[in-house]
């Protein structure tokens, strides 16, 4: 007999929702296994039962040699070449070892349910949202290309020379307060730039409208959070005339009482200070920095770029194989699981970065992330409106929004009869993100000014051990119609714009902001609104060296989207770039800054 069959079932490692998981679609290869180099017998996919049958010829093992049967799985990768044609090619799944069986002889021979570590699902408990499994059987599946590792390493000679130096590059703020400008948006101290900073900068904010709506107001609030007992870090409530976005006031709500840095700490009525109280405000004004830098690192940061962009990651990783989404979704995905999985030690855990520098503890910070992963949802949103022509963040996001919308409707059209003849790999995407997010939470979109990136409470929803999922559906279909059809272009578009330009803006103006710990640093150690306190006395060394830190998070200048240094930008996303250049120019957005995924 010439030709045999090797059949079998491949499923996920672990179930999920205790149910076992097919995975459908993938590609493999049948192998013979060898003390020199395999011999390749036959290659396939599985089906979307997660079944394969592949033939082969015994004697491709050799004359006198019987197979030694072993499997060997793939996962696909794109590039483009110099003319734009997309280049699909497959790459070895790590963490796979798979079983041989010797001296097969079997006509048909079945190697039965095979259980392949492929981006498992792990511990979520930390900060409630999805996350990779790594431990040591499960290996970082991401590998940083030889380009990135060369740029971390550049960034790490320069962070050791100016660790020890002290003469480190001079961020924005810092040129700005040598500096003596006569545009009150160039001076740190106005109330312009304040202003400025709320809408734009770093931690650009979605103001809410008091009940009488006379006023708009941001709040950087701590219950429930627990504090070091070493920080003072109140509550700070900041508001604005609605017309002129001119400051109108800021309040202060101290801790008291014995267990101050309980989660359940007692607060005081909060006190009140205004723009004419010279010193005083701009002290309040410096508590309120510290406030916007470390709700802007939990929140903005980590928990609304690199924790909500993980949890597409391991939808569409696993189950995206023959769509052609998977060739628009992944090449924004390369190393941010590796930077998530770094962050969760070097910045957030007991001795991190941002826990020693800043006001609360570890379980605070989880606890921070934990109450904002159920603001982010990809349906309905889109950038919030812009208060005026100054609001540069909204107006830049509305601009780059519409590039991906140009985009995402291009490839579309281009890949229209692949993706709904694939659509049940669509359907399986969308059931494991609903089934892995976070439970909804009430979000009270009444209180803003502009609800269009608020996960609003009439939003699709299923319902996910008993509790209502955070993220909605994409489909609930193994066939395409227009809704899933318009459903899909919008989840793509919301994981795109996260991952590159969102995360760019965020990430990028760490540096230029927070250079500076006189200026603001992540936490305070007393209550600067005594004028009787030194404010240089009030800033611990751990929250002057997290300088270093957003030296090395900013300056790691490696994959964007123009650059395209691994060649796996599309090229019609660069070209509709480059036909919005200046539009971006105009509000300050150079779009050779704009990074393509997020591994930094």
């Amino acid at each position: 007999m010439s030709q045999r069959i090797a059949t079998g079932r491949l499923l996920f490692e672990n179930p999920v929702n205790g149910k076992d998981k097919v995975m459908h679609n993938v590609a493999l290869s049948l192998y013979d296994d060898d003390f020199g180099p395999d011999d390749l017998l036959a290659s396939g996919h599985t089906g979307l039962d997660g079944r394969f049958t592949l033939k082969y010829d015994p004697n491709k093992a050799g004359t006198f040699d019987r197979a030694d049967l072993t499997l060997a799985v793939y996962l696909k990768e794109t590039r483009y070449d110099k003319l734009g044609e997309e280049q699909t090619r497959t790459v070895l799944l790590p963490n796979f070892v798979p079983k041989v069986f010797s001296d097969v002889t079997d006509a048909v021979f079945d190697f039965g349910d095979v259980r392949v570590p492929c981006f498992e699902y792990g511990d979520a408990s930390n900060f409630a949202s999805p996350r990779i499994l790594l431990d040591e059987t499960h290996a970082m599946p991401q590998e940083h290309s030889s380009g990135r590792k060369r740029a971390e390493l550049a960034v790490k000679t320069k962070f050791v020379r100016y660790t020890v130096t002290r003469n480190w590059p001079e961020g924005r703020i810092e040129r700005l307060l040598k500096a003596t400008p006569s545009d009150p948006l160039h001076d740190p101290h106005s109330e312009p730039f304040f202003t400025d900073l709320m809408l734009s900068g770093f931690n650009p904010q979605i103001l809410k409208k008091t009940p009488d709506g006379t006023l708009l107001y941001n709040e950087f609030n701590f219950a429930g959070v627990q504090q070091d007992g070493k920080s003072f870090a109140p509550n700070t409530t900041a508001f604005w005339d609605p017309v002129t976005l001119k400051p109108v006031s800021l309040s202060v709500q101290r801790r008291v009482g014995y267990l101050q840095s309980a989660p359940t700490a007692r607060v005081e009525e909060p006190t009140f200070y205004t723009p004419d109280k010279g010193e005083v405000w701009q002290r309040v004004k410096r508590i309120w920095r510290s406030n916007y830098f470390l709700f802007g690192e939990a929140i903005t940061h980590l928990a609304g770029t690199h924790l909500n962009v993980e949890q597409y990651i391991l939808a569409v990783t696993r189950n995206l194989h023959k769509n052609p989404l998977r060739a628009l979704l992944t090449p924004h995905f390369n190393g941010t699981l590796i930077m998530n999985t770094g962050a969760d030690t070097q910045l957030l855990g007991e001795t991190g970065a941002i826990t020693a520098a800043g006001a609360i503890t570890a379980a605070g910070l989880q606890e921070v992330v934990h109450s904002a992963m159920p603001a982010f949802n990809w349906y309905g949103f889109k950038p919030r409106a812009a208060l005026g022509p100054h609001h540069r963040f909204a107006v830049a996001a509305k601009l780059f929004w519409d590039v991906l919308t140009k985009y995402v409707d291009y490839f579309f059209d281009q890949h229209q009869e692949a993706i709904k003849t694939h659509w049940a790999e669509v359907r399986c995407f969308s059931d494991e993100l609903v089934e892995h997010a976070v439970p909804y939470v009430e979000q009270h979109e009444e209180s803003y000014y502009c609800t269009n990136e608020i996960n609003k409470r009439a939003y699709p929803r299923r319902t996910v051990n008993r509790l209502p999922s955070a993220v909605s559906p994409v489909t609930e279909s193994n066939t395409c119609d227009a809704q899933g059809w318009e459903n899909a272009k919008q989840v793509c578009r919301y994981v795109i714009y996260c991952a590159t330009f969102l995360h760019s803006w965020v990430n990028d103006q760490q540096y230029d902001f927070a250079s500076d710990a006189d200026y603001v640093s992540i936490g305070l150690a007393k209550d600067i609104t005594d004028l009787e306190v030194n404010l240089a006395d009030s800033i611990s060394a751990d929250a002057r060296a997290a300088r270093g830190i957003t030296y090395f998070l900013t300056f790691v200048q490696y994959g964007y989207i123009m650059a395209d240094e691994e060649k796996n930008m599309h090229p019609k996303l660069k070209q509709f770039l480059e036909e919005q250049k200046d539009a971006f120019a105009g509000v300050g957005v150079d779009i050779n800054n704009i990074r393509s995924k997020i591994n930094i």
